[in-house]
């Protein structure tokens, strides 16, 4: 089992995604891709739309490709804001990948990402009144976003009877 990690903005989303891991590893394709009655995404979406997040903000913002094993998954046509279920098609990933890149980019985050915290934003941007230049700053912003779709997966869970 992985320790606890430390109390730091890596530290916070590692634990949070751990907790979302702990609660969606067993659900299949259907449940996982269900909308709910009176939802407009379901925790396929949600997942997705994380990733994309975190990897837009990592990668992209640093003026880098995305990785070749995320780069394909169709992030921005099924997963950025704005974006639901219902505009899914043939080639959206499947609960299964994306679950695995979702491991990938949560774990272990302190070791794998720790050392980009000081890189600069290529891109940087304003968002709710602050300026985010570094993805230390980034790595907030993730936590605040993380915390905003974490109730919305427990919803989606409670609305499937998980």
């Amino acid at each position: 089992m992985n320790p606890v990690p430390a109390c730091t903005p890596l530290g916070v989303l590692e634990g949070v995604r751990k907790d979302v891991l702990r609660r969606i590893e067993g659900l299949g394709e259907s449940d996982a891709t269900a909308v709910p009655q009176g939802f407009r995404n379901s925790i396929h979406w949600n997942i997705g739309h994380l990733l994309h997040v975190q990897c837009a903000h990592w990668f992209v913002r640093r003026g880098l490709d995305l990785p070749n094993d995320v780069a394909d998954l169709g992030f921005r046509a099924y997963f950025r804001e704005g974006k639901s279920p219902v505009d899914y098609d043939g080639l959206t990933p499947s609960f299964t990948r994306l679950l695995d890149a979702y491991r990938k980019y949560s774990l272990d985050l302190q070791a794998n990402f720790g050392g980009l915290l000081a890189e600069p934003l290529t891109q940087p941007f304003d968002y709710l009144n602050t300026r985010y230049a570094t993805v230390a700053d980034d790595a907030l912003l993730l936590v605040f976003h993380e915390g905003e779709h974490f109730p919305m997966i427990n919803r989606l869970l409670k609305a499937l009877g998980k």
